[in-house]
Formats: C-alpha cells, structure tokens, sequence
C-alpha cells in the first residue's frame, strides 16, 4: 500500500527511492514470513537460504533509504546555504557605537550544523535508524561480524526511535 502511495510524488528521486524501498521492504517482511513458519514448525524448509535471500532484500531497502537520507540532507544544506547568503543587516548602530557579529568560522559551521539536526529532527532520526538497522542483515549475510551485543545495542536504538516515532508523529519522516 505504501509503495502505491509514494508513486505520485512529484519529486523523483523520493519517488525512486521510497517506492523501490518499500517494494523491497515488502519482499524481505514476505521471506522472513516464511523463515517465521519454518520457525513454528509449519513448513520445512531451508532457513539458512531464505534468511539470505530476506536479507539481501532488507539491505537494499536500507540502501535505498539512506540515499533518500542523504538527498534530504543535501537538499537541507543547500537551503541554508541560501539562506545564509541572503543579505543581512550585519551593522547594529547602538548610541553611535558599531557592533559587528562575528565569529570562527569553525563555531559558525558548528552553530550551522546545530541548527540543521535541531529543525530536521525527523531526517536525523530516520537516518540513524537506518545506519542502526543496516549492520543487522549485513551481519546475517556475512559482510560484518557484529556481536550479539552489538546487534542487541543496535535494535535498541532502532526500535527506540520507531517508538519515538509512533509516541510523537511529528518525528516521522513524511512523505
């Protein structure tokens, strides 16, 4: 239903993505079904290679989110870039006394990058989601080998967020 969803977004990159993503998210929720009934004995069945084939599934599905991320956040930047650019009336006259703001570039990328995370709480949120989530069906896969504390420490966050999400809907990413 999401995937139906998201294909009359007019912009086309988050069409792409969000619609690929989902298609993915799909396949990989239907594989992992079948990993679930082979689980509670329902039918027999190669675990090892349906876990893989969901897993390749999920990692696409993460790739395909972390670039919607990462367009977001470009998109993000740029508008402040502009923004910042914009002229300022950066002279204040106080009883004949001129006062200039400035400051160490370094504090004013700082100060910058602040102020993107604080207003794109949503984008920042679902890309550290993202980046929790990915290392999970790369470890099933054999890419990374993460302890199970690792794994364990890592859907925590996950999980956190989604509840964070779901608690506050003003945190999830739309569209």
């Amino acid at each position: 239903m999401a995937a139906l969803k998201s294909i009359h977004i007019k912009d086309t990159v988050l069409r792409l993505t969000i619609t690929m993503s989902k298609l993915n998210q799909a396949c990989f929720l239907l594989f992992d079904h079948i990993i679930y009934a082979h689980n509670v004995g329902l039918i027999s069945t190669d675990k090892k290679k349906w876990s893989n084939i969901s897993a390749r599934f999920w990692v696409f599905s993460l790739i395909l989110n972390l670039a919607r991320n990462t367009y977001d956040i470009m998109n993000i930047v740029q508008e402040e870039m502009r923004r910042q650019q914009l002229p300022k009336k950066q002279d204040q006259q106080v009883n004949g006394d001129t006062t200039h703001s400035r400051r160490s570039s370094n504090s004013q990328n700082t100060n910058v990058v602040r102020k993107i995370v604080m207003q794109n709480k949503p984008v920042m949120l679902d890309l550290v989601k993202n980046l929790a989530d990915l290392i999970l069906p790369l470890n099933t896969l054999g890419k990374v080998n993460a302890s199970a504390g690792t794994q364990g420490f890592l859907g925590l966050i996950s999980s956190s967020i989604g509840i964070a999400t779901v608690w506050d809907s003003s945190l999830k990413l739309v569209p």
